[in-house]
């Protein structure tokens, strides 16, 4: 277990030890979300480094060090939407598709997380980004809405329509099979 008490007061105090055990645990445990998020790698990596960079330039702001990790983490979040904004990666954030039949019950198959995955990946970015960051990193709709300059309630729905998109597709291609 790190002691996140330890190593963050050894930051503030300048310790080279301190930043490089902060560093390499926060890439650790943050960069497979920010990679999610920005899906080429060596663009993720720098916006991993500079959000971690400005994560120890605000560390007088943390006020308990034993959060440092999920802090840390918003920090890095940001910092990838923020990257994906400026690249008008998101150029129509939410796209209008056509309305599912909410009756239908359908269930998705099992199926191995690459083909999910790869499905996931198919759908428009503003999809993409609000079930992952909804599902994959558990961040709630409310700060969602803030990251993205929408709603709360435009998050939720946002969020329903891309799994009932993912169901479908996913469903389709089970199908397919038989």
């Amino acid at each position: 277990m790190t002691n996140w008490t330890e190593i963050v007061n050894g930051c503030k105090r300048g310790e080279q030890r301190a930043h490089s055990e902060a560093y390499r645990q926060s890439w650790k445990i943050i960069f497979p979300a920010v990679h999610r998020l920005i899906r080429d790698k060596a663009e993720a990596e720098d916006v991993m480094q500079e959000a971690v960079i400005k994560g120890f330039d605000r560390l007088g702001e943390l006020k308990d060090a034993e959060k440092y990790i999920g802090w840390q983490k918003q920090i890095c979040l940001r910092a990838a939407l923020n990257k994906l904004r400026t690249q008008k990666s998101i150029p129509s954030l939410f796209p209008e598709i056509m309305e599912s039949d909410e009756s239908e019950e359908n269930e998705i198959p099992e199926m191995d997380l690459v083909a999910v995955q790869k499905h996931l990946n198919q759908l428009p970015d503003g999809y993409r980004i609000v079930i992952k960051m909804h599902l994959l990193e558990e961040i709630p709709h409310e700060e969602i809405g803030n990251a993205l300059g929408i709603t709360a309630s435009t998050s939720r729905s946002q969020y329903s329509r891309a799994l009932n998109k993912l169901r479908k597709e996913i469903i389709s291609e089970y199908e397919k099979q038989f």
